[in-house]
């Protein structure tokens, strides 16, 4: 994705029959391995840049709605490492965190955007769906498809599908 954006000036995604036409500062920022988020706020001001930094990692910890965090086995950018250190910025939200393998789903690979894609409106969505309705994912994971529970480790709520 670099190598070709590099030549053409963009990613031609389009074109490829991959997402979207794609511009070099998103590929850009897409690529770049940074371990932390904040990393990525740049700043035309240099002397604002530590400020806005910092403002944003106080936001996170300021805040108090619960999150899903739905990660998928075969992500290469959402992985459980990536995912986790997401979920470190709210350190006072109830934090679920669940893994879905495609194997369960009964298909080879799902990936970073197949999450989105209407063959999985009948138990990735309504996974999801159950949890914004009642806050918890309760009955939403077992009617979703059938699931298996494999405990797993970091965040008190993480579970393995």
């Amino acid at each position: 994705m670099p190598l070709l954006t590099a030549l053409v000036g963009y990613f031609p995604g389009g074109r490829l029959g991959w997402l979207e036409d794609t511009p070099r500062g998103v590929v850009r920022d897409w690529t770049q391995e940074m371990r932390r988020i904040e990393s990525a706020w740049g700043s035309s001001r240099p002397g604002r840049l530590l400020i806005r930094r910092q403002q944003l990692v106080e936001r996170g910890a300021r805040m108090r709605a619960p999150i899903l965090s739905i990660g998928l086995e075969d992500d290469p950018f959402g992985t459980r490492q990536a995912l986790e250190r997401l979920l470190d910025y709210f350190p006072e939200t109830e934090r679920t965190h669940i893994r879905v393998k495609p194997s369960t789903l009964g298909v080879p690979s799902i990936g970073h955007f197949a999450f989105f894609h209407d063959r999985f409106e009948r138990n990735l969505w309504q996974l999801a769906l159950g949890w914004l309705k009642a806050g918890e994912l309760g009955a939403a994971m077992h009617s979703a498809a059938p699931y298996d529970m494999v405990p797993a480790v970091r965040c008190p709520s993480l579970e393995t599908w």
